[in-house]
This record gives C-alpha cells, structure tokens and sequence, in this order.
C-alpha cells in the first residue's frame, strides 16, 4: 500500500526499535524544549511537533529515520545506522538452538548479494522478527525457510530486535556472543544462512533499508568468497524505494 505524501511500500517495519528510537528522541527533545522554556517562555512552545503515534507502524518508522539521520551512514561511508538500496531475498530462517522454551523460532531474513557501482561486491545480512513482516499472519510461509547450524554472532542482533511474543534468547548463547565479538565469525555463519539451500541468492526487489549495523567489514573473505564490503544487522524497516522522477 502507497500513499501520495508517501509511496513507497513497506515490507518490514521493526516496531520494537522504531518505538525504541522515539521514545529516545522524545525524551532527549523534551529536555531540550523545557530548557527553552525557562529561559524563553513561550518560544518553547513553537518547536513542539505532533505527539508520536505509538500505534501507528508507519508514523514510528518515519519519526525514526528522522531521529537518526546525523548518525546514518552509506553502503560506502558507514554509520551506526546504515540505509542503501539494494536486490534482496526476504526469506524465513528457522533456529532450532539458542531459545528458551523452544526449538523452533522463525525470523525474517533479508539477504543481498550483488556488485554495486563505486564500491564492489556486496553482501548483507539483515535478521528481525518474523512478526514485523508487514501483513503477515501466523502459518504463513515464505518462499525460502533456512535453519542455519550455527548462529555465533547472531543471537545479540535477534535478542534486540525479536518481539514479546517471540521466544527469548538463552543467555548462555547471548552471553558467549558478546564474550566473542568476532565479526569474521559472524559473517561466516550469517553466510552459510543466506546460502544455506540455494546455489545463489534470488534477485528480488530492489528494496531500500534502514538497519542497524552490528557488524560492518570492508575487503573480507567470507567462506572462500571475496567481498569488497559486508553487513550484518537488524533491519528498523525495509520498503520499496520512493519512484523515480521521469526525466524522459
């Protein structure tokens, strides 16, 4: 679904870090606006904005992009929040280890594996729960399952980005990630994932992101393939790129 003051058309909108982000601006926006208005009076008043709406999906993942701007980077000049347009596969990854009270947790998957102009071969990873697919509903299936065999360097992502209704990371899992910090690692089992039943990723898309960089590498070699850049994070939210002016 598109709109005129918006058209483009959300896939993916992580409702867990985009209420996260807000709420954070808001809180930073609000001490500065209560400073204005001891030392100005009524001045404060002219920089309110609408309250957010924290039911509205599509408000929050708008608010977010503008509350992280200054810290967002490029494909090509990175940021702690990276955006790029890219072909990516949207697919479901079941994890059958590394949960409590389960051994089947699905989570969305969205993978790119491509040579982008200016910069070189290119491969991201982005993981997030299953339930922040826009439209989906329990039972549903996507054209790809994976499960990977090892998840090292992956539970720290999906433990900040799964929903409350998702089953929580074990511990041992998490606190052995965080112990480890190797993105090399990491980039190797986020690889075996994207390729784990396909001889090559399937061009879909494209679609334009904004994720949350976790691990973020330039000239790496992962799994006897040499990548000019890699990603790995958590999508905030993945959507078709705004259209083009015509320029015929």
């Amino acid at each position: 679904m598109t709109t005129d003051d918006d058209p483009v058309r959300y896939e993916y909108i992580s409702k867990r870090l985009t209420r996260e982000i807000v709420h954070q601006h808001e809180a930073a926006r609000r001490r500065r606006s209560s400073t204005v208005g001891l030392r100005a009076g009524p001045v404060s008043l002219t920089s309110q904005s609408q309250v957010p709406d924290y039911d509205n999906e599509y408000d929050l993942a708008r608010r977010a992009t503008s509350a992280v701007v200054n810290n967002t980077g490029s494909l090509e000049s990175p940021g702690f929040y990276i955006t790029a347009t890219m072909k990516m596969e949207v697919t479901k990854v079941s994890f059958h280890i590394g949960f409590e009270g389960t051994t089947h947790q699905e989570v969305a998957g969205f993978f790119a594996d491509e040579v982008v102009v200016g910069i070189g071969r290119v491969f991201v990873v982005l993981m997030g729960s299953i339930t922040n697919l826009i439209g989906w509903r329990a039972g549903d299936t996507l054209q790809t399952d994976r499960s990977p065999s090892d998840a090292a360097g992956m539970y720290d992502i999906l433990d900040a980005t799964l929903a409350d209704t998702d089953a929580k990371v074990d511990k041992r899992h998490l606190r052995r990630d965080q112990k480890h910090r190797n993105g090399d690692r990491s980039l190797d089992a986020a690889h075996a994932v994207a390729y784990r039943h396909d001889d090559h990723l399937k061009d879909e898309g494209p679609f334009e992101f904004l994720a949350v960089s976790h691990h973020f590498e330039i000239g790496v070699t992962i799994n006897h393939t040499r990548y000019d850049v890699a990603l790995l994070g958590a999508p905030v939210w993945v959507a078709t790129p705004p259209p083009q002016p015509f320029t015929g």
